[in-house]
């Protein structure tokens, strides 16, 4: 069964400034009221665990703040996704938070977003929109940027 708003608020304490969850009540030997809740999973997400059941720190925190389960997914503006500040989290669209990507992808061979290397040149591409050819990675990415600033309603890169 989810967690309802009553549920997690009667458990947990929300800081909408820090974005930390703590424990209302004990939980533990070693989880004591007070003590900060979750762990951090392996892609960066924080993730806490209420009665037997695991959820993402960013949408217990939509849920907390507003009594609602988010819509859609629970975007990290700043794309630090440990950071759960109620700034820091937007509830939109999946497509929308694909476009808040920020960096490039890991087979990526310049490691930024958009720029691709070609023959000794940088090629910036978005959305298989070829925008220009630049003598250096940062001209690239610096054009890319640009693009997905205007194309992206959801960027806030």
């Amino acid at each position: 069964m989810t967690v309802t708003a009553d549920r997690l608020r009667e458990l947990l304490d929300y800081d909408p400034l820090t974005g930390r969850f703590t424990w209302r009540v004990r939980k533990s030997q070693r989880c004591k009221a007070g003590s900060m809740a979750g762990s951090i999973g392996g892609r960066g997400y924080r993730y806490i665990e209420i009665d037997g059941r695991s959820y993402r720190a960013a949408r217990l925190a939509v849920l907390h703040k507003t009594g609602q389960w988010p819509a859609g997914v629970v975007d990290h503006r700043n794309n630090a996704h440990d950071d759960d500040s109620w700034e820091n989290l937007r509830d939109v669209t999946q497509a929308i938070n694909c476009q808040n990507r920020g960096r490039g992808r890991v087979v990526s061979s310049t490691g930024l977003l958009g720029v691709q290397e070609d023959h000794g040149r940088f090629r910036a591409v978005i959305d298989k929109v070829h925008i220009g050819s630049f003598g250096a990675p940062e001209e690239a990415s610096a054009a890319y940027l640009a693009a997905k600033r205007q194309q992206h309603p959801g960027c806030t890169i």
